[in-house]
């Protein structure tokens, strides 16, 4: 019988503790969430026990399907219940103990200027390629692919997880970034989608010079959805849609999206972020509402 290691991540102030029968896969985990590793942790908030029945080391949710991979959860170590959810338990923090605190959006956010930027889109439409952009500018990081949102104040949390440098941004062709690739544990698999000959990495913003994480928590002042046209969105019945066409974690999406559409400084507007004509006037668009 494996004997089950066990790692705490400390995630905004509460202590995760996650047990595993397979050591390649929690190093996997102990990579993506390296900035919340908690060795000095003293007491436990929630309990994750993951049983991997399987050869195949990579965490992906369907895994989770025909007993791949069991996964016990829950804030009593003697009383846990099955993950059912068909939703991928990763990040741990999507479990429904932090749902009452917080939300979670696909998207990304950004610290241009003292004002924080939020961008949401569908998966490969060009967010981390703009996020990487505005973080050669010397702009800050406040999470990539993941928002995570206050429940009570609508706020958003930096969240430091790696990002996904893939073969369509030219930043993964740089020798900068190749180094950073070259260097990568050895546990931490490529993902490739074969078909359309897409290759993405995991790299952590910490090790690329120059970029930087904002640590503190925000107010939202700017809201941009990546669409193919460019225009306003000034209705909260659009702003809701729009938000809610997003992956999205949240026990009442409704009380939290209408607390960011109320706090908000400026106006929303869809980006046509794949039209390299207007990419330029896009990053000066986020500028300027910053400045203003």
């Amino acid at each position: 019988m494996v004997e089950s290691l066990k790692i705490n991540f400390n995630f905004f102030g509460d202590v995760i503790n996650i047990e595993c029968n397979d050591s390649y896969l929690l190093k996997q985990l102990v990579y993506i969430y390296k900035e919340y590793v908690d060795y000095q942790a003293t007491s436990i908030d929630y309990y994750i026990k993951i049983d991997n029945r399987s050869s195949y080391n990579i965490m992906v949710s369907d895994m989770l399907y025909n007993d791949k991979l069991v996964i016990l959860h829950g804030s009593n170590e003697n009383s846990l219940e099955r993950w059912v959810d068909e939703a991928t338990f990763l990040p741990p923090i999507t479990v429904p103990f932090f749902r009452k605190k917080y939300s979670f959006f696909h998207g990304c956010a950004i610290r241009v200027n003292n004002k924080t930027i939020a961008i949401f889109g569908p998966s490969r439409s060009g967010k981390t390629t703009l996020i990487m952009e505005l973080l050669e500018y010397g702009h800050l990081l406040i999470s990539d692919d993941l928002l995570v949102i206050n429940n009570e104040t609508g706020e958003i949390l930096p969240f430091k997880k790696p990002i996904g440098l893939r073969n369509t941004t030219k930043e993964y062709y740089q020798d900068k970034f190749k180094k950073i690739v070259e260097k990568l544990p050895s546990e931490m698999p490529t993902f490739h989608i074969e078909n359309i000959g897409l290759t993405t990495e995991l790299i952590h913003i910490s090790d690329v010079p120059g970029w930087k994480y904002y640590d503190n928590v925000s107010k939202i002042d700017s809201i941009f959805f990546v669409d193919k046209q460019t225009e306003l969105v000034d209705n909260p019945y659009d702003f809701f849609e729009l938000i809610s066409n997003q992956a999205c974690l949240s026990d009442n999406p409704f009380k939290t999206v209408l607390k960011i559409f109320r706090s908000l400084n400026t106006t929303s507007m869809r980006l046509n972020i794949r039209d390299l004509n207007v990419s330029a006037q896009i990053l000066r668009s986020i500028e300027d509402k910053c400045l203003n």
